[in-house]
């Protein structure tokens, strides 16, 4: 009999026992790299989804108090320094700005190769998935970088009124997307079955633990049985939760559209 208790707890199965194999398959070429693709894709539309909804408080801010008190002349100066003293309306502004820009630290934002791009031009060649993957990722602070640029050298009420608008449609252009094609639910569903997975890796290992031949045969086929009714529990999951996410998209659409023609 193999002796179980190594260092107070049941050793790890080998690679080899098929129920292991077929385990660490699905972990590895099937869920594992779906949850890194939809937990970035998930991460990137939030983070826009969430700097849109600080810009557009910030613009549609400006523009309602110029539009309710107009003597407070809010856009008298438009740019943060006129030659001679600070816009205190703009530098008021900033520390929101700075929100923005913590937020966007939610992203691995490799500021090196965005810099590399910016200096060497078209004579930087990364490959394109690797471009690909780093302009995405730079996505949130390009767009809060802009808008900034626009708040501290084009401070014109035309300006706030049409970047507040454009934040929203980002904000509720992200949120959409990211329901219509299921990034946090993928992500979500992904990093569960990863856990659930695990879970059942480790109970296989400890029930067939010390087993006989015919024992562990039983074992065997009580884990694939899990195993597999996992897979159809996920499989149903995920076609509850794309038609849920397409009517609530549709949903949210419809209303927005009604709200407007009211």
């Amino acid at each position: 009999m193999e002796n179980c208790a190594v260092g107070g707890r049941l050793p790890e199965k080998s690679l080899q026992d098929p129920v292991i194999s077929e385990i660490n398959w699905f972990i590895n070429s099937i869920y594992q790299p779906a949850y890194l693709k939809y937990q970035k894709l998930s991460k990137l539309t939030r983070t826009i989804s969430a700097n849109s909804a600080i810009l557009a408080f910030v613009f549609l801010s400006y523009f309602g108090l110029n539009t309710a008190f107009p003597k407070l002349n809010l856009f008298a100066i438009q740019t943060l320094h006129d030659g001679y003293d600070f816009n205190i309306a703009i530098v008021l502004g900033l520390p929101v700005f700075l929100v923005a820009l913590i937020v966007c630290t939610r992203q691995k934002l490799n500021l090196a190769h965005l810099f590399l791009a910016i200096m060497l031009g078209p004579r930087y060649h990364p490959k394109l998935a690797d471009r690909k993957e780093r302009l995405l990722q730079t996505l949130p602070l390009l767009q809060v970088g802009l808008f900034l640029s626009l708040f501290l050298f084009c401070f014109t009420p035309q300006m706030v009124a049409v970047a507040g608008i454009i934040n929203v449609i980002i904000f509720v252009g992200t949120y959409m997307v990211n329901r219509l094609f299921g990034y946090t639910s993928a992500t979500t569903r992904n990093q569960i079955m990863i856990h659930n997975l695990k879970r059942l890796r480790r109970e296989y290992e400890i029930a067939s633990c010390d087993c006989g031949k015919f024992e562990l045969e039983r074992v065997q086929a009580d884990a694939f049985a899990s195993l597999f009714q996992l897979e159809k529990d996920n499989v149903a999951r995920l076609d509850k939760e794309i038609m849920g996410d397409h009517y609530k998209v549709h949903d949210s659409a419809f209303n927005i559209i009604k709200g407007l023609r009211k």
